[in-house]
């Protein structure tokens, strides 16, 4: 009260030498009035109390400072940024929040980092970004408004893909980790099923490429090829994304048809790995001469006598 009291003596005492002297103007009263010199933002507004304060009552604070500041206009007229989104800001004064005529080097923001909301912003935070630090995203001397709010404008140098992929992480991404994914494969050329469908984006794709991938089976899977290549690559005419042991190759096409113990032996009972088509004969004694209780003695005929379903069982 004191220090107010004093300054308006000292308003007072200039106002009678001016008079006195015959030099009072507008523009010399409004310096005796102004409480202290402005921010160094708006040093060359200073002598011109209009650009700011309305002296004759029919503007805003807010009208007058959105000439200048355009871009928090913007947002005041299309409820977006946090001046947009404010509750009655529009009708505030600019001043309830800036702090000005504290010196040229004051703070004409008093801003409490604990209790602002951030869903009044373009950015509201979620999962893991609530968690982050305020400095993780704005930078020490930058305005709050300038933080990029794009994925890539914070995680470019955590991008495995290398740009590839183009800018819309949250295509595949989401907020909680890196490493969760909802890519739909199925929009590919290649569509996951089976033991495909768990498998880690890194098992095919080396080195986070996901243009170069290959679709075909023995690209990913030639060190497992028992057949070694033998039979081509067009491994799905026998095999399934189900697993490598389940076969649905039909061998009646062979000429051999499996029936009875047959039908329930492993392909490489017969089939040596890496010769699925190297076999001595398809006679009985080719694959059962070891067994022939008989010494050989009956011949190499041992349908004549024995079936498919057991050695035991006999129709001679």
């Amino acid at each position: 009260m004191r220090r107010l009291c004093s300054h308006f003596a000292t308003v007072l005492l200039a106002l009678l030498t001016l008079g006195l002297s015959g030099e009072v103007t507008a523009a010399s009263l409004e310096r005796l009035v102004m409480p202290g010199p402005v921010s160094q933002a708006h040093a060359e507004l200073e002598d011109d109390c209009g650009s700011c304060h309305s002296t004759t009552g029919d503007q805003t604070q807010v009208s007058l400072c959105v000439v200048c500041h355009t871009e928090v206009g913007a947002d005041l007229s299309a409820g977006t940024g946090l001046h947009g989104r404010l509750p009655e800001v529009a009708d505030s004064q600019c001043q309830i929040c800036h702090a000005e005529h504290e010196g040229r080097n004051a703070e004409t923001l008093e801003f409490d980092w604990t209790s602002f909301d951030h869903n009044l912003t373009d950015f509201p935070l979620q999962w893991a970004h609530s968690l982050a630090s305020c400095e993780a995203c704005h930078a020490p001397g930058e305005r709050f408004s300038e933080a990029p709010g794009t994925c890539v404008g914070c995680h470019a140098v955590d991008d495995p893909h290398e740009g590839n992929l183009g800018a819309q992480c949250a295509e595949c991404h989401t907020q909680r980790t890196w490493e969760q994914s909802h890519f739909d494969h199925a929009t590919t050329a290649f569509p996951l099923s089976g033991k495909h469908t768990p498998l880690a984006c890194a098992a095919c794709h080396l080195a986070n490429r996901f243009d170069v991938a290959q679709s075909d089976c023995a690209s990913c899977h030639q060190q497992d090829d028992v057949h070694n290549g033998s039979l081509g690559s067009d491994c799905q005419q026998c095999h399934s994304t189900d697993g490598w042991t389940g076969s649905r190759f039909d061998h009646a096409t062979t000429g051999f048809i499996l029936t009875g113990e047959h039908d329930r032996l492993a392909c490489a009972s017969c089939h040596q790995a890496g010769e699925p088509k190297s076999l001595s004969g398809s006679t009985c004694q080719s694959c059962h001469d070891k067994d022939d209780v008989h010494g050989g003695n009956n011949g190499s005929a041992c349908a004549s006598c024995h079936v498919t379903s057991s050695w035991i069982e006999t129709r001679f």
